[in-house]
């Protein structure tokens, strides 16, 4: 079952990233990052209330305060995540914003007693290599962005990836302890009150703009399948370890790569291409746990 839910949140996250890279190519990135967080903890409360009968909605502050970083951690990476997906390729970002194993399943051998063989932890120095060498590859003259900006977006997709591999690592303590679709409603709250506050103590809820139809559908989507992803997620880890479940989940780069070239028409250098089929093989063998 563990595996039909990983599997399935790697899709949707694939799905999400590319739509996601599509929206900004017409929409304020400010606008997304909004609508990210907002929409996103609607879905999550949403799906909470409507899935669990016989949950109890009786507000827990004490949990609201336990879960409420996880909601600051995404309104932090969320800013990340909409900067590095306009500076960069969605092809080249999302390998990178993927390889959260490297964090998460370090942290889960030292603090939860999970195992890992030779070949696994190879793959992991493999991949921390990886990004490091994507963020010193410069982009050829076909690519839409300059090199600055090039650099800007691998930096952004590393600071994602830090933000949400300690997110990650702390939904696994979390389910450890409560529902996940406790874990989903609290989160979701802290995602909203977050971006709520953070509006009203900057002013800058001024700076969000109206947006087409067409686009609202595609940005809608994307909150839609990335919401759905983390549901998916999170209830994978109430079954099975997070060093098992997150290379699969994470593995959601090889549905961009193939939709990206499909779809965004993007082009990447050999070298580039290279280092995408390492870190996407890599990922596979860190995948092999059963």
């Amino acid at each position: 079952m563990w595996i039909i839910l990983a599997l399935s949140a790697m899709l949707m996250w694939g799905v999400s990233d590319v739509l996601y890279k599509a929206s900004m190519k017409e929409e304020s990135r400010f606008t997304i990052y909004v609508a990210n967080s907002i929409i996103y903890g609607l879905f999550g409360i949403i799906y909470a209330h409507i899935t669990t009968f016989d949950f109890k909605f009786v507000f827990d502050f004490n949990v609201f305060l336990m879960i409420l970083p996880l909601g600051m951690i995404r309104l932090i990476s969320t800013s990340f995540y909409t900067k590095a997906m306009t500076y960069t390729y969605s092809s080249i970002a999302s390998p990178i914003m993927s390889s959260t194993t490297v964090l998460t399943t370090p942290l889960g051998i030292i603090f939860l007693n999970e195992k890992l063989t030779l070949p696994q932890l190879i793959c992991v120095i493999i991949l921390g290599s990886c990004i490091v060498s994507i963020a010193l590859i410069k982009k050829n003259s076909h690519t839409e962005n300059n090199n600055l900006h090039h650099f800007r977006g691998v930096l952004f997709s590393i600071y994602y990836l830090l933000s949400v591999s300690t997110m990650y690592f702390f939904a696994k303590l979390y389910v450890n302890t409560y529902n996940s679709r406790i874990l989903v409603y609290y989160y979701s709250i802290g995602a909203i009150g977050s971006m709520i506050i953070f509006l009203i103590f900057t002013g800058k809820w001024r700076n969000v703009q109206p947006s087409t139809v067409k686009n609202k559908i595609k940005a809608l989507l994307a909150i839609g399948t990335n919401m759905g992803g983390y549901i998916l997620y999170v209830s994978a880890l109430e079954i099975n370890s997070i060093s098992t479940v997150q290379p699969i989940v994470f593995s959601y780069s090889i549905v961009v790569l193939i939709l990206s070239k499909l779809f965004l028409k993007e082009h990447l250098s050999l070298k580039q291409n290279i280092i995408m089929v390492i870190m996407i093989a890599c990922i596979t063998v860190l995948s092999s746990r059963t």
